[in-house]
């Protein structure tokens, strides 16, 4: 999981993707194309997307400002010399230079006004109040900002202050003639330990092999690459005012007298073995070399891959500790930008940092490197953003799910193996099948959570299934299209569906064509990805949980900090549920649930949506309301977390829907789901207006997450994860 892509004001314009339904929408154009005068790959682009979208012509289209591939040609779209974020064209190419397909959106609904009656200093102010961190006047760049009701002048805000003990960036979005706060998320992933996958498991053999260090070096370095471990050499480092033990990044791996480095493994819990850094620095460059061969431009500056990381345990525990020790590190991850971590260890962006954990050493394992480099790739290529994606259904954790599911699709497609981190399940204690399995049955429905690797195996088991059901000669033209669609798609909020539909037209213009899109459809829609991701659970008569143990079976409820929209009266759910009625005079919604402690903001206030009837609850994002029959308070019960709701029934409704939202701006999770029919009223609170107005509570105690008297904690299925801070953001595994 990556923890951060960089926060350099040019490259957080990839970060923002609110999803502008009703004024931008998605056009995919099928090759092959007619011939163009010129042979520069950028004026046949331009050419394609004139056609395709005559409107194009009278609007602003410039050259993606990053590395050039030679599969794809992207054009950003500006306005009088601002950015529009997250809207422009791609076009992709075969090897040939044949144009193959176009992806088109473009935003036409602009603000004629471009002069700011907000100053960037203002900006900068506002969002400082915001936010608790230092920020200067240079952190805001004016953009155009797309949303459902038309783009708006905007500041973009970036505060150059860090936290120094949580992996937390906060971005704001506040539009640029009344100072509101349009959107604001942390471009921060705290991704948690639990996706590595492991050669000594899966591959138990050592094996030979050349690694491509630079000549004349004596050490793990080339041009792409330097590989270096975390040594212990008793320093601390002081990081906005507070001083905490570092390991010191250094080189560690030498040669022999013969320029080998033929060094053995060390123990699994050894903290500074020079194998480690050998292993990271092999496989990464392999997973270099795949990528490029797919068409991914060069990063940006050299990839620094970190090994053995180990952290001051009061960074891991939040728990002041005198004597500094570092301990072990249960996580790898990529980071692009700066971050807390970039400046504690000196190894700027773009890195890979990989722990040391208490029993497994995550550098061993081939499979953690290439899903970690899959998410540098999506860094430099579709870049996802970090937000739920907003549809007619609520939020989705699509791009996120994306991110990871993609990741894993690739390094299953570098080994040959759907399983995922057999490993470094041994360091989790879940046993050796691992910790994800692109070969199981996984759908949507039915295996949704709103957490983005639990909601990533459906995708990406349906893509191992396409794979795995071609014939071996075709499997490398599928990788292919699907390393297109990352090539060519010019935003990543993007739904499940979205994306499919991107592959199917990446698919049928590839030499697999019409038959190999026509497989992949029928996989897709068994996955329940196509026709799209219908995210109702029907009600049996047990209570509903996720079918995820590494939550505790719980599903997650967004906040109103998840929302790429502001403002909200509450944050909709991810699923909903469809509930059979009994013939009753009152229906009661119960579920246990309990509020996960953020940076900042309100905790969990958990509420219900009721609408009567087959039709599902729909959300319209233009100008934000649903068309749910009843919005109803849900009530905690004492001594517990269990809460609970009742509303009167329709005479004659033999169906309802029900979804639980969130009116606090932190996360929550909930479970045991449970309808019951009631012949009177037991006297819960009484449905609650539409417009009863969200007022923030953050220090009214109710963003514990220790669940009294319930098996339902914090304990439970946060066990084994890094805590970076007693106010971390909790987040699950990588």
């Amino acid at each position: 999981m990556p923890i951060g892509k960089s926060l350099a004001l040019a490259a957080v314009l990839s970060l923002v993707a609110a999803e502008a339904h009703a004024s931008a929408r998605q056009l995919v154009v099928q090759g092959p194309f007619a011939k163009s005068a010129s042979s520069r790959r950028i004026d046949q682009a331009r050419a394609i997307v004139a056609k395709a979208a005559p409107v194009s012509q009278h609007l602003e289209l410039a050259p993606k400002a990053k590395l050039p591939s030679r599969r794809a040609v992207e054009l950003a779209q500006t306005h009088k010399g601002l950015p529009v974020l997250l809207r422009g064209a791609g076009v992709a190419f075969d090897d040939a230079g044949n144009a193959r397909f176009a992806v088109i959106r473009l935003e036409e609904n602009l603000p004629d006004d471009t002069i700011p009656r907000i100053t960037g200093a203002q900006a900068a102010l506002k969002a400082k109040t915001q936010v608790g961190l230092d920020t200067k006047p240079s952190d805001a760049r004016l953009v155009v900002f797309p949303t459902p009701a038309g783009a708006r002048l905007a500041w973009l805000v970036v505060p150059s202050g860090r936290v120094p003990t949580v992996p937390y960036a906060p971005v704001l979005v506040l539009d640029a003639k009344t100072g509101e706060t349009i959107v604001r998320w942390n471009a921060v992933n705290a991704a948690q330990a639990r996706v590595y996958p492991a050669n000594p498991i899966s591959t138990p053999n050592l094996i030979e092999v050349d690694l491509p260090v630079e000549e004349g070096t004596p050490a793990l370095v080339n041009s792409r690459i330097r590989s270096t471990n975390c040594v212990d050499r008793g320093n601390r480092r002081k990081i906005q005012g507070t001083e905490v033990r570092v390991c010191e990044v250094e080189q560690t791996a030498f040669p022999d007298e013969n320029g080998d480095f033929l060094h053995s493994p060390g123990e699994d819990d050894d903290p500074e073995d020079s194998f480690a850094e050998i292993s990271l620095f092999h496989h990464a460059n392999r997973a270099y070399d795949y990528f490029v061969g797919l068409g991914m431009a060069e990063l940006k500056s050299r990839l620094i891959t970190v090994s053995n990381l180990r952290l001051a345990s009061e960074l891991v525990t939040g728990v002041p500790d005198s004597s500094g020790e570092l301990v072990p590190f249960q996580n790898a991850f990529y980071v692009g930008g700066e971050s807390v971590f970039s400046q504690l260890f000196d190894a700027p962006p773009p890195a890979l940092f990989f722990g040391q954990g208490p029993l497994r050493d995550y550098s061993y394992d081939g499979d953690i490197v290439y899903h970690e480099f899959g998410h540098a790739v999506a860094d430099n290529t579709i870049e996802f953003p970090f937000w739920y994606h907003t549809d007619e259904q609520g939020l989705s954790s699509a791009p996120g799910a994306m991110n990871e599911g993609l990741a894993d699709y690739f390094a299953a497609v570098l080994t040959g193996d759907p399983h995922m981190g057999e490993y470094a399940a041994g360091d989790l204690q879940l046993g050796t099948n691992g910790i994800r399995d692109l070969d199981g049955s996984d759908k949507c429905p039915d295996n949704l959570v709103g957490e983005v690797h639990s909601d990533s195996v459906f995708f990406s088991s349906a893509l191992w299934s396409i794979r795995r059901t071609l014939h071996e000669s075709d499997r490398p033209l599928f990788d292919q299209a699907v390393f297109d669609v990352l090539l060519t798609a010019p935003s990543g909020d993007l739904g499940f569906d979205d994306f499919a539909e991107l592959l199917l037209a990446s698919v049928r213009s590839s030499e697999l064509g019409e038959a190999g899109s026509k497989l992949a459809e029928e996989a897709l829609e068994a996955r329940g990805v196509l026709p799209s991701c219908d995210r109702r659970i029907t009600w049996n008569g047990e209570p509903i949980d996720s079918k995820d143990p590494t939550t505790d079976h719980t599903f997650i409820s967004p906040g109103l900090n998840d929302v790429p929209i502001a403002p909200l009266p509450y944050a909709p759910g991810i699923v909903q549920f469809r509930v059979p009625l009994e013939p009753t005079g009152h229906l009661a919604v119960s579920f246990e649930g309990v509020g996960i402690e953020g940076v900042n903001g309100a905790r969990f206030r958990p509420r219900v949506l009721v609408r009567w009837g087959e039709e599902p609850i729909a959300f319209e994002w233009s100008t934000f309301g649903a068309n749910s029959d009843a919005q109803l308070t849900a009530q905690s019960m004492a001594s517990s977390n269990a809460y609970r709701a009742q509303t009167k029934v329709p005479e004659g409704v033999e169906t309802a829907h029900v979804m639980v939202v969130n009116a606090g701006e932190q996360q929550g999770i909930y479970r045991h789901v449970h309808f019951e029919f009631q012949p009177v009223d037991e006297g819960l609170p009484p449905d609650i207006a539409a417009s009863d107005p969200f007022v923030p509570r953050s220090s009214d105690g109710g963003c514990a997450i220790t669940l009294t008297g319930s098996s339902l904690s914090s304990g439970a299925w946060l066990s084994g994860l890094l805590v970076l801070g007693a106010a971390a953001l909790r987040r699950r595994r990588t």
